[in-house]
C-alpha cells in the first residue's frame, strides 16, 4: 500500500496508518505523515493538511535546503527545524549537471555515495541528536493531533526516521522495508522525467546510473544503516534505548499514542 493522501503539489506525501505490528496492532490512521518538502504546496494542499489536523511539521533538511525552499506550514501547525545533517549529504538538491560531473569518472559514484550516507546517518552525532529530538516530538503528539516529518524528497532521512519509529512500534523489518521502498513508486514520475531529460541531453549511461542511484531508494541502503547500527551499538533495540533515549516506558507510551 502507498497510503497517498492526495497532495497535488508535493512529492511522496503519505501516511503510516494501517501497518500492522508483530502483536497484530495497527498504526492509527491520520496520526503520522511522511513526505518531501512543503515548499510548493498549494492552498488546497495546505487545507488538506490542516484537515488532517497536522500540529507539528518536523523538517529534517539542512539549513541550506530549508532556506532555499522554505516550508509552507499548514495553519495551526508548529514548524520544527530538526536537521539530520548540517549539510545535505544525500545531495537531493544537487542538480543533474553537477551529478553528471560527479559521476563522470565513476559509474558507481551514486550507489557508493548513498551507501556512505546510510552508514553515516547511524553514527553521525548530528543525526543521532535529530532522531533523539524527533522521538520527543513523537511523544508529545497526543490526542487527535497529527505529526508530519519530512526531508527534501521524503526518502532517505525521512526513510530512516520512519524505520526507527516503526521499529519502536514493534513493526517487523519486512513491513518497514516495504514502506521504505514505496518511495520509488511514489516518486517514479519525477525519476522517469529526470532520466528522460538526461538521455535527451546525451548524458552517458554511466552518469545516468549514478543519478538514478541517488534519486531512488534501495533495500541495500537501509540494510547498510541496520548493519552499521549492529556493528557499532549491538542492535537497533540497544541503539534506540542508549542513543535515542527510548526505553521500554517510552516505547509503551508510543504504542499507546500510535497503535489501535
Amino acid at each position: 500500500m502507498n497510503n497517498l493522501i492526495g497532495i497535488k503539489h508535493g512529492r511522496n506525501f503519505r501516511e503510516l496508518g494501517g501497518y500492522v505490528n508483530r502483536a497484530g496492532k495497527k498504526i492509527k490512521h491520520g496520526k503520522l505523515l511522511r513526505s518531501g518538502h512543503l515548499a510548493d504546496l498549494s492552498e488546497n494542499d495546505l487545507n488538506l493538511l490542516k484537515n488532517f489536523n497536522v500540529k507539528q511539521d518536523i523538517d529534517f533538511r539542512s539549513l541550506d535546503e530549508q532556506q532555499h525552499q522554505p516550508d509552507r506550514v499548514p495553519a495551526g501547525a508548529e514548524y520544527r527545524f530538526n536537521p539530520v545533517f548540517s549539510q545535505d549529504l544525500t545531495e537531493s538538491t544537487v542538480n543533474t549537471r553537477d551529478l553528471i560531473e560527479l559521476a563522470s569518472e565513476d559509474p558507481n559514484y551514486g550507489f557508493n555515495h548513498m551507501m556512505e550516507v546510510y552508514r553515516n546517518v547511524a553514527v553521525n552525532p548530528d543525526s543521532q541528536n535529530a532522531y533523539k529530538q524527533f522521538f520527543q516530538y513523537l511523544l508529545a503528539n497526543t490526542g487527535d493531533s497529527t505529526l508530519l516529518f519530512h526531508c527534501t524528497a521524503g526518502k532517505d532521512r525521512t526513510g530512516v526516521g520512519a524505520f526507527l519509529l516503526m521499529n519502536a512500534l514493534d513493526v517487523d523489518y519486512e513491513t518497514i522495508k516495504t514502506d521504505y521502498l514505496t518511495s520509488n513508486l511514489n516518486n517514479k514520475d519525477y525519476y522517469d522525467q529526470t532520466t528522460k531529460t538526461a538521455e535527451e541531453n546525451n548524458v552517458s549511461p554511466a552518469a545516468i546510473q549514478s543519478i538514478q542511484a541517488m534519486m531512488s531508494v534501495d533495500e541495500r541502503y537501509l540494510a547498510e544503516t541496520v548493519k552499521t547500527i549492529n556493528e557499532n551499538y549491538g542492535d537497533v533495540q540497544v541503539y534506540t534505548k542508549n542513543i535515542l533515549n527510548i526505553g521500554k516506558d517510552e516505547k509503551d507510551t508510543l504504542k499507546q499514542i500510535y497503535l489501535d
